[in-house]
């Protein structure tokens, strides 16, 4: 039995991307109820949607990415245009979202700049600071800054900390 009084953290990563969107929503609407105490958090990671609808505008390295994964039968369905306004469509407020290539900075991979790792949680009053369970858990205080974003003029390069863009 899940204790709801106390503090949950649910991960669900890796799979968001093979669903649609609908799914996506009825899925994170199931996790919920798991969410209910305001410490719980939800780890998830989150692809853009433009590269899954359209890789051919990309470099070669996602074109070839996409292309390798409709060959293994697991084609990307689903991508965000704003990790924010989809955590906030499906009812939950987003902690933080950062681009994989931020931890990743020396693979040099543009794959990595189109995956976001978010952290969201319930939605709480405006101005509210983060959850305590997060802020106890930062590990990136030390990184002295992001890499450059491979898609900066895509508008692909910012990431949210608390709902705003920064």
């Amino acid at each position: 039995k899940v204790d709801l009084d106390q503090p949950i953290f649910l991960a669900w990563e890796g799979m968001s991307m093979y669903f649609s969107e609908e799914e996506v929503h009825a899925i994170l609407e199931g996790m919920q109820p798991l969410l209910q105490h305001p410490e719980s958090l939800l780890w998830l990671d989150l692809v853009d949607r433009e590269p899954v609808e359209a890789p051919e505008r990309f470099p070669s390295a996602i074109q070839q990415f996409m292309r390798g994964m409709r060959v293994l039968g697991e084609p990307f369905t689903f991508g965000v245009d704003d990790a924010d306004e989809f955590l906030r469509s499906a009812g939950l407020r987003c902690i933080e979202a950062v681009r994989s290539d931020f931890y990743l900075p020396e693979k040099g991979d543009p794959v990595y700049a189109v995956y976001q790792f978010c952290l969201a949680g319930k939605p709480s009053a405006i101005g509210e600071s983060a959850p305590a369970t997060y802020q106890a858990a930062r590990f990136d205080a030390a990184k002295a800054g992001a890499a450059t974003p491979h898609f900066a003029a895509n508008g692909h390069a910012h990431r949210h900390t608390n709902g705003k863009v920064v």
